[in-house]
């Protein structure tokens, strides 16, 4: 498999993280509502969002300028994306988040697989 739908994933990659980010700073919108976002402390609302809409520009560079695609990217951004969907599913399952905010994240597991998926394979397409 060539590069192109890697890259394809990680430019669509970074809209989503945008988007994500600025639920996390504004959970009582209505989109956060209707997810059931909770409130945070504004520090905490401030990093995570600021991090997670860096990442977005990492995507987004990696997908568009890096030659070639950067495994490191992809390796954090794979693993980090699992790890929400997983922090999510257990949150879910506990219920101290909602089936919404679930539902959401797994754009973040098939991202996340695809990655790591096409790290473990090796661009050679073995």
């Amino acid at each position: 498999m060539n590069e192109s739908l890697i890259r394809a994933s990680l430019i669509f990659s970074a809209p989503f993280n945008w988007g994500a980010a600025a639920l996390i700073l504004l959970p009582q919108s209505p989109p956060g509502q209707l997810l059931g976002l909770p409130p945070a402390p504004p520090l905490y609302a401030a990093l995570l969002a600021f991090l997670v809409a860096v990442f977005g520009v990492a995507y987004l560079w990696a997908g568009w300028r890096s030659q070639p695609v950067s495994p490191v990217v992809l390796c954090m951004g794979g693993f980090g994306k699992i790890g929400v969907f997983g922090i999510a599913a257990v949150l879910a399952a506990v219920g101290q988040t909602s089936l919404g905010m679930l539902s959401v994240t797994v754009v973040d597991l098939l991202l996340g697989g695809f990655w790591v998926w096409w790290l473990l394979r090796g661009r050679s397409g073995r």
